[in-house]
C-alpha cells in the first residue's frame, strides 16, 4: 500500500493549487523523488529552500500584502480519510478571537509555561499550545511527537523539569502514560505545578481520567488539573470546556434509553449505565445548540442531537470548496446567524454542561437501536488481553436485513505470536462475541484481526472508522480474518 502521508501531501497540494513548497535544501531531492511517484503530483512545482539566506535587496520593491481581520491566516486541513482533505479557512479574526477565549478560560499570562509534544500541523498543538503561549506572552516547551510516542515518560519529565502549568493531549496519550510508564520511572516526577491538563480531540474515556489520577497522585497530580474540552479545526480549535482548577464533571445515563430514544436519562440500573465526561460550556461570544438536523429545531436539555455552534471563531469556510462549505455553515429557521454543523452528537444537561456522545457518520444502527462505536470498541478491548488497547474500529455495513456490525481489531505483539497456536483465532473470536452478546445483545457480521500498527488513524490518534469501512469493502487490508 502507498504511504498515506505522501498521498495526503499530494492531495493537499492539489486542493490548494500550490505553486511552491518550502523545505530544507538537504531534503529537496529525496522529497521530490518520493512525491513524484504520486499520480497527482504537479511536475512544475517550485522548491524553495528554507535553510539558505536570501538577500533582503530582492524584496525592496515588493508591495506588502494588505492584511485585515478577514484575511486568511492559515488553512487547517481535515484528515481526509475517505476523500480529498478539506482546507479549513481560518482568518486572523477567527484565530485572535479563539485565542482570547482560550486565555480567558486558562488565565495564562507571561509567567506561564506550557509543554506540548503535539504536531504543529494539528489544531490542538498549533493553536491551543503554540499560539496560546505566544498570545499570552508565556513560555512553550516543545517535544517531538516521536519522542512522546516512543517514551511517554519524557512528556511528564518535561512538565517536571520546566514546572509547566499548562499541557494537553488527546485521551490516548494519558492512557499510554497509564499503560507504559513503570512505577520505578515515576519516582522523579513532580506534576504539582500543573493548573490545566487538557483532554480533548477524541472521545474522553472516564476510566482513563480515573486511572491517570490514581496512578500519578503521589506525583502531585490532582483531579482538578484535568480539563476535559471540546473543539475542532472548523472552530479554529476551541469550542467549550469547564473551569480551570475544578474537578471534571461526570454523568451516568441509561444507555438503553439513550440508544432507543436519544434521551440522556439518569441511570437507575448500574448494569445499564454509561458514564459521560462533561465538556463544559462555551466562552465569550460563542454559543452551542443541540439541534435536530431533520427538523431544523433546537432540542431541549438531555436530548441527543447534532452539536451546532456559532461565534467569532467559526471558520470562513472550506478553501475552494463551496459545496462542502454550504453543507457545514448553515442557518436555523428565523435566524440570520451562521452556525457550524459539527457532525458530532451530544446533549446539554439542565445546568448547561455539554456532553459528547459520538459522530453522526459513525453511528451504528442495528434493529432500530443506536450504538456508539466507541462503546463497542471498549467492550472488544476488554474481551481479551491480546487485543491492543485503543486500536479497535467498529462500523456498520448494509446487510440483507439492515445494518450489520464489522470490527477491525489490532493484536498485541504477543497476540501475533500466539497465532501459531492451533485454535487461537477461534478463542479470540469466541471471547469477543460473548462480550458483545452480554453487553449489547448484538451479533457480528465479520471480525478482522490486524497486525501491529495496521489500523488506520489520524495524526492525533483518532480511529479512521470511515477509512476502515472503505478498506473493508475494497478488501485492501492485510489481516488475519475470522
Amino acid at each position: 500500500m502507498r504511504n498515506r502521508s505522501n498521498k495526503k501531501i499530494a492531495d493537499i497540494v492539489l486542493t490548494t493549487e500550490a505553486s511552491a513548497v518550502l523545505l530544507p535544501a538537504t531534503h529537496q531531492q529525496a522529497f521530490r523523488d518520493t512525491l513524484l511517484k504520486e499520480e497527482n503530483w504537479p511536475k512544475d512545482l517550485i522548491y524553495v529552500p528554507t535553510d539558505t539566506t536570501i538577500a533582503p535587496s530582492n524584496f525592496k520593491n515588493l508591495p506588502l500584502p494588505k492584511i485585515d481581520g478577514s484575511a486568511i491566516a492559515f488553512l487547517q486541513f481535515t484528515s481526509g480519510s475517505t476523500s480529498l482533505p478539506k482546507g479549513v479557512m481560518i482568518t486572523h479574526s477567527n484565530c485572535l478571537n479563539n485565542l482570547e477565549m482560550i486565555v480567558t478560560m486558562s488565565q495564562a499570562n507571561s509567567d506561564s509555561t506550557s509543554v506540548s509534544w503535539l504536531p504543529h500541523y494539528h489544531d490542538l498543538g498549533l493553536v491551543a499550545h503554540l499560539l496560546h503561549s505566544l498570545y499570552s506572552g508565556g513560555h512553550c516547551v516543545l517535544l517531538a511527537p516521536a519522542t512522546f510516542a516512543s517514551q511517554p515518560i519524557q512528556w511528564l519529565r518535561a512538565i517536571t523539569k520546566y514546572r509547566a502549568a499548562y499541557t494537553g493531549a488527546p485521551n490516548f496519550a494519558y492512557q499510554l502514560c497509564v499503560d507504559k510508564i513503570q512505577p520505578s520511572e515515576q519516582q522523579t516526577l513532580d506534576l504539582s505545578s500543573l493548573r490545566m491538563a487538557i483532554n480533548a480531540a477524541e472521545p474522553i474515556i472516564p476510566q482513563t481520567i480515573w486511572d491517570f489520577c490514581e496512578k500519578f497522585a503521589d506525583n502531585g497530580f490532582k483531579p482538578h488539573m484535568f480539563l476535559p474540552a471540546y473543539g475542532m479545526a472548523e472552530a479554529t480549535v476551541y469550542i467549550s470546556s469547564g473551569y480551570v482548577e475544578q474537578d471534571p464533571v461526570f454523568k451516568a445515563v441509561d444507555w438503553v434509553t439513550l440508544g432507543k430514544h436519544n434521551i440522556a436519562q439518569e441511570a437507575t440500573d448500574s448494569t445499564k449505565e454509561k458514564v459521560f465526561v462533561g465538556c463544559g460550556h462555551p466562552w465569550l461570544d460563542q454559543k452551542i445548540y443541540i439541534v435536530d438536523p431533520d427538523k431544523n429545531c433546537v432540542l431541549p436539555p438531555n436530548h441527543v442531537g447534532e452539536i451546532w455552534t456559532t461565534g467569532s471563531n467559526v471558520m470562513a469556510g472550506y478553501y475552494n470548496n463551496p459545496e462542502a462549505t454550504a453543507k457545514t455553515l448553515v442557518s436555523l429557521l428565523n435566524d440570520d446567524r451562521t452556525y457550524l454543523r459539527t457532525g458530532d452528537l451530544g446533549f446539554v444537561d439542565d445546568k448547561g454542561e455539554l456532553y459528547i456522545t459520538g459522530r453522526i457518520k459513525d453511528m451504528i444502527i442495528v434493529n432500530g437501536v443506536n450504538y456508539y462505536p466507541q462503546d463497542i470498541e471498549n467492550c472488544v478491548e476488554q474481551a481479551h488481553p491480546d487485543i491492543r488497547s485503543g486500536c479497535i474500529a467498529a462500523f456498520g455495513v448494509l446487510g440483507k436485513a439492515g445494518e450489520e456490525l464489522v470490527i477491525f481489531a489490532e493484536l498485541t505483539k504477543a497476540g501475533v505470536i500466539n497465532l501459531r497456536r492451533s485454535g487461537y483465532l477461534e478463542e479470540l473470536a469466541e471471547a469477543i462475541c460473548l462480550a458483545l452478546g452480554e453487553n449489547f445483545e448484538i451479533q457480528l457480521r465479520q471480525l478482522v484481526f490486524l497486525g501491529h500498527m495496521q489500523l488506520a488513524k489520524t495524526s492525533s490518534g483518532k480511529i479512521r472508522r470511515q477509512q476502515c469501512k472503505q478498506e473493508f469493502f475494497q478488501g485492501s487490508f492485510d489481516a488475519f480474518r475470522k
